[in-house]
């Protein structure tokens, strides 16, 4: 039951997160130039690789196509959280944060892909048998 709370919790954190205005964002220092994009990308990863998790959790499990299922949730939802934000707050849209987004969810994929592939050991020694 811990799975499907954490990935709640924070699925809260990134919609907070993503709508409040950002001056009340402010950490006390000047982020560099793009490096939110990097955050994006990161609060976006992290929520991929929970989401399976909590479905998995719910007796599904987490193959390709639930994966693949998943992810476009997540991108779209990205996509509603970036038009909301003009709307609630003193933020823009901005397609770099969609792309960001987008990238931290395929590098979550990328997670989950290595996480289902068992790895093989393709050395000859490996493959032959010594006598």
């Amino acid at each position: 039951m811990t799975r499907i709370y954490t990935f709640y919790i924070w699925l809260v954190g990134v919609t907070v997160a993503s709508l409040l205005p950002s001056s009340s964002l402010d950490v006390g220092f000047t982020v560099p130039l793009g490096a939110d994009k990097g955050i994006h990308s990161l609060m976006y990863m992290i929520l991929m690789w929970l989401a399976p998790s909590a479905l998995r959790r719910a007796n599904h499990s987490p193959n390709y196509r639930t994966l693949l299922g998943v992810a476009a949730c997540i991108v779209l939802y990205s996509l509603l959280l970036e038009v909301l934000q003009p709307l609630i707050s003193a933020r823009t849209f901005e397609w770099a944060d969609i792309l960001a987004n987008t990238a931290g969810v395929l590098g979550g994929l990328l997670l989950w892909h290595r996480r289902l592939t068992p790895l093989t050991i393709t050395s000859a020694t490996a493959q032959k048998p010594h006598k």
